[in-house]
């Protein structure tokens, strides 16, 4: 209980401190279907809650639980987009909810999601270097995802879209500044 970590991503420019950290893990075992339960909660310093409730079991290897972000601040990872694009995400919040399912046994992974939901709020997204949002969005709410690994299905129960807006412009040769958003891929080196 009350764990921290002070987490400092020199490659991308990431900093966050993650406090308090309580992780309690109560009998796990290896007898043959035995399950241990394990509950882990964080909270960012830059905004959001991580809680992962669940139970384990490692004869054989199987798990079951719930992974749930709570109002997670996307601005503080923007900087591991501009590896990829030329973009901040100046506001949002990101709250997810993850039932999941998965089970190793006689050399076959089966895993499995049900009723999984993922919220955006208060999306805001610039260009690098602009002052205004060319993206806003108040609401993307999916709900009522099923996974089936084995199956090699994804359900979807729904999407709801709220407050959207888009700007964007053409220039003078006729092409739309979004489409100079992405970052060029770096040639392979021989």
């Amino acid at each position: 209980e009350q764990g921290k970590v002070d987490m400092h991503d020199r490659h991308a420019g990431y900093n966050d401190t993650f406090a308090p950290i309580a992780f309690e893990l109560n009998n796990l075992s290896t007898l043959p279907d035995q399950n241990g339960d394990y509950t882990l909660s964080a909270d960012a310093g830059l905004g959001g809650k991580l809680r992962w409730k669940g139970a384990a079991a490692l004869n054989p290897i199987g798990g079951s639980g719930v992974l749930t972000l709570d109002k997670v601040a996307l601005p503080g990872m923007s900087p591991y987009l501009k590896t990829f694009m030329r973009v901040v995400v100046a506001d949002g919040r990101l709250s997810a909810k993850l039932p999941y399912q998965f089970s190793y046994k006689d050399g076959k992974l089966d895993a499995w999601l049900n009723g999984a939901s993922l919220a955006l709020n208060n999306l805001a997204i610039r260009k690098t270097g602009a002052a205004a949002p060319f993206v806003k969005l108040k609401l993307l709410d999916v709900g009522g995802v099923g996974v089936d690994l084995i199956k090699r299905a994804v359900d979807v129960g729904s999407v709801r879209l709220n407050g959207g807006v888009l700007a964007m412009r053409r220039d003078v040769q006729g092409q739309l500044d979004l489409a100079n958003l992405m970052v060029p891929a770096s040639a392979p080196v021989p």
